[in-house]
């Protein structure tokens, strides 16, 4: 088996499928495909393929979002308003998250509900706050029916309503 193997002509190995993969969606990136600018955010988000880099993450998420892809927003709104990967902008985080909220997306509706809400305002929007927590809510994301619940506690954009806080 040893001498069969020296007799084999060498041949360069070929490059793994992740590599195929990534240069296809590279690829893709580069020619404007929406969806493959998010994906290929969250691989340098993640550092699947590559090496993590939050700003080349942040670039291919604010070309996808441009474009209207829905994930890349919400991503993008959650980069601003952390500071990852670009300069923390709250206010670039919430028109971010209000255009992934208005598509139906329930994890922005609940991070909008929580701009509103946080301490970043100079002035809390509990109304607006409880408006996106009660469309996520709606949707079954549970963060969404905590906070929505504590606004009915307190009185906060909604009228008092114990029952409305349990239920």
């Amino acid at each position: 088996l040893r001498r069969l193997r020296q007799l084999l002509p060498r041949q360069p190995l070929p490059q793994s499928s992740t590599e195929d993969d990534l240069a296809a969606l590279q690829a893709r990136a580069d020619a404007g495909d929406a969806a493959a600018q998010f994906q290929l955010g969250v691989r340098y988000r993640d550092g699947d393929g590559v090496g993590v880099s939050y700003a080349e993450a942040a670039q291919w998420f604010q070309r996808a979002a441009e474009q209207g892809n829905v994930p890349a927003q919400v991503d993008l709104g959650i980069f601003y308003r952390q500071g990852v990967g670009v300069a923390k902008d709250v206010d670039l985080a919430k028109v971010w998250f209000h255009a992934a909220a208005r598509a139906g997306h329930p994890e922005a509706q609940n991070f909008l509900g929580q701009v509103y809400v946080g301490e970043e305002q100079e002035r809390p929007d509990y109304f607006q706050a409880a408006r996106w927590f009660r469309e996520a809510a709606e949707q079954g994301v549970l963060d969404a029916q905590y906070n929505l619940a504590s606004l009915y506690m307190g009185g906060l954009g909604v009228p008092r309503d114990d029952a409305q806080a349990y239920f």
